[in-house]
């Protein structure tokens, strides 16, 4: 079975930040990284292939960013470079109480 990494984006025009995080079901999760770079979808490109250099099993990774002021321009840039996106709902989005 393939390990799940997913990388959560609180994208917008002046920065994204990055975070690569595995969900476990037997204990706590994983982060591995979590980063701040400029708006290019390259720079999340060069993200995912420096996890999988560092990271050598074989993974499903999923991006995903919440629905804002970038539409789908990003998701197509990623779905483009053939990184799997999905663009998240504001009401979906999980917050601490």
């Amino acid at each position: 079975m393939k390990r799940i990494l997913r990388i959560g984006m609180d994208v917008h025009s002046t920065n994204y930040t990055l975070c690569a995080i595995e969900p476990r079901f037997d204990g706590d999760d994983i982060i591995y990284a979590n980063i701040k770079v400029t708006p290019e979808p390259d720079n999340i490109v060069q993200f995912i292939e420096k996890l999988k250099s560092k990271i050598k099993d074989d993974w499903d990774i999923l991006c995903g960013y919440e629905a804002g002021c970038l539409g789908f321009s990003l998701y197509h840039e990623l779905v483009k470079k053939g990184i799997r996106c999905v663009i998240l709902a504001p009401t979906t989005m999980l917050t601490q109480q």
